[in-house]
């Protein structure tokens, strides 16, 4: 349930304000108003993906709450891969690759704003909640042994214990 509710926030954040111009320091009128962006008018796909990592992760956890696969990790690795990946765009479309704008052929950068910092801890939030969901739920278990056995406790003469 916590992945779920970082996803509608995720959601809900795109709304706000993702970014501002960055004006270049040769222009002191900094009482301009400036145009902002929201995530859906800054980014060019990338919002769409963020959309759909979200309400894959609200399906997920509509799963997990209705006992649907609730012996299989499927689920919790599903909801941990689904909210790394929402995380790997936010960060993408936040640190590595803002977008810019050319006005009268002048470039200019944008910086991040209030709404996408809201979206990296939705984000991390999600992850944090799909690791959460794998660990309450069943794991993988290896060919090797059980899930949770020590090495001591495996043996390689046959399946015998130590003690036995």
């Amino acid at each position: 349930m916590l992945a779920a509710a970082a996803a509608v926030v995720l959601i809900a954040s795109m709304f706000l304000e993702w970014y501002t111009l960055d004006l270049p320091e040769r222009i002191e009128d900094a009482d301009a108003n400036l145009p902002t962006f929201n995530a859906f008018e800054g980014l060019e796909r990338a919002d769409v993906a963020i959309v759909v990592a979200a309400g894959l992760a609200i399906l997920i956890a509509a799963l997990v709450v209705a006992r649907i696969l609730a012996d299989s990790p499927a689920p919790g690795i599903a909801m941990v891969l689904v909210s790394l990946f929402a995380l790997a765009v936010v960060l993408y479309r936040g640190v590595l690759s803002p977008p810019g704008l050319v006005l009268f052929g002048v470039g200019l950068e944008m910086k991040v704003s209030f709404g996408w910092f809201v979206s990296l801890v939705a984000a991390v939030v999600m992850v944090v909640g799909g690791l959460l969901t794998y660990l309450s739920g069943p794991h993988l278990e290896f060919e090797g042994g059980e899930a949770g056995s020590s090495p001591q406790e495996q043996s390689t003469d046959g399946g015998r214990g130590p003690l036995s």
